[in-house]
């Protein structure tokens, strides 16, 4: 007798759905009730996942979703597989002033004149939810969670600070001072890791007329922030380029690039915690040859891989792919591949992998929603 699809174990099932490209895992859902089930109750494609770079695109007041093939990417012969770019129908009709991101969950802020409004959205699940707030001073929020994964909102203002609370659906207002530093207000500043939000700040040293830069640590399970924690660099000079980012959910990564060189320095961290961090060397790389621009963009590293992706903050610029003995690969304008309207906007990318994280209460649930829908 022929085995069924339906017959299979769900661990046979899952090492199938497995090697299913994330933006093919619909038309699998759809050949059996039991698949569909499954992809529900856990995540699927993870090793997939990690050949590409996947993310959401910050174009002006526009989310795209952004998928980036890195597999075989070092080699020469391989033709560069051309990135999908594409404007999420969801959130037409809002504008989106910033992204934050946060163990699989996206924190999309919309703003009007007099009222701002969060929504905090699953993709991988399809689920939503909205949240308001009245206060139109605020410039940056911060999205984690505390030691029981309960949701968090931190709202930063010139002058306070107020935090959200999944669980009692309420903000308060916090008395907390930053260790005397000032937050940028620069958003690819600031990065989710480990369910709290770490920071480049700056100060101005008086002695030495210098500004510097130093990380900082709001730790959402104590509703404070750390101490100063130092960055692998000296940073001295306005224009210097410092760029922070994350490694999965277990390491930071930052970006330094003085102003008058063309050599761009990566460091991971070995250990990170609200009040203590160590460094270790990622890449160093001169791109000169390219010619490229990097300024308050953003960057994805392939630790396996030993490359990084850059992407310029600024409208038409490309990316730039770097890896260790000096390789340099730089993409067509990805410009290119966005809807006509959205091709002059100013571009942010914040990076993704899909999660099973349960939003916390009033949820407005889609049908199972399509991820490879969002990256095709």
């Amino acid at each position: 007798m022929a085995t069924m699809m339906s017959d299979l174990s769900d661990d046979l099932v899952e090492k199938i759905l497995c090697k299913v490209p994330l933006i093919s895992l619909g038309a699998a859902r759809s050949t059996c009730k039991l698949w569909n089930n499954l992809s529900k109750d856990r995540v699927l494609c993870k090793a997939e996942a990690r050949q590409q770079c996947l993310g959401f695109m910050m174009k002006g007041a526009n989310v795209c979703s952004v998928r980036f093939d890195l597999h075989g990417i070092q080699n020469e012969d391989v033709e560069f597989v051309e990135p999908s770019i594409k404007q999420i129908d969801k959130f037409k009709k809002v504008a989106i002033s910033q992204i934050c991101y946060s163990d699989g969950l996206l924190l999309l802020v919309t703003k009007e004149e007099d009222n701002t409004s969060l929504v905090v959205w699953n993709p991988y699940l399809g689920q939503t939810r909205w949240i308001q707030h009245r206060n139109s001073n605020s410039y940056m929020y911060a999205f984690g969670y505390d030691n029981n994964r309960n949701q968090k909102i931190l709202m930063i203002a010139e002058t306070y600070f107020e935090i959200f609370d999944f669980d009692s659906n309420s903000w308060r207002v916090l008395d907390v001072i930053p260790d005397g530093h000032i937050i940028s207000n620069h958003i690819p500043q600031s990065v989710s890791l480990k369910g709290n939000t770490y920071f480049i700040v700056r100060r101005e040293n008086a002695v030495e007329t210098d500004i510097e830069k130093c990380l900082l640590c709001f730790d959402f399970s104590k509703d404070r922030f750390g101490q100063c924690l130092s960055l692998p660099f000296h940073f001295n000079k306005i224009y210097d380029t410092v760029v922070l980012s994350s490694t999965g959910e277990e390491q930071l990564a930052v970006l330094y690039k003085p102003c008058y060189t063309s050599g761009i320095k990566i460091w991971v961290t070995t250990k990170i915690e609200p009040n203590s961090v160590s460094w270790s060397n990622f890449l160093t790389v001169d791109i000169t040859p390219l010619g490229f621009k990097v300024f308050n963009g953003s960057f994805f590293i392939d630790q396996e891989n030993k490359l990084a992706v850059l992407f310029d903050i600024s409208r038409c610029k490309r990316a730039c792919i770097i890896g260790e003995n000096g390789y340099l690969r730089e993409t067509p304008p990805h410009w290119r591949y966005c809807p006509p309207h959205l091709r002059h906007c100013h571009t942010w990318m914040c990076f993704y992998a899909p999660s099973l994280v349960q939003i916390s209460q009033e949820l407005e649930l889609s049908s199972f929603y399509n991820i490879q829908s969002l990256f095709q």
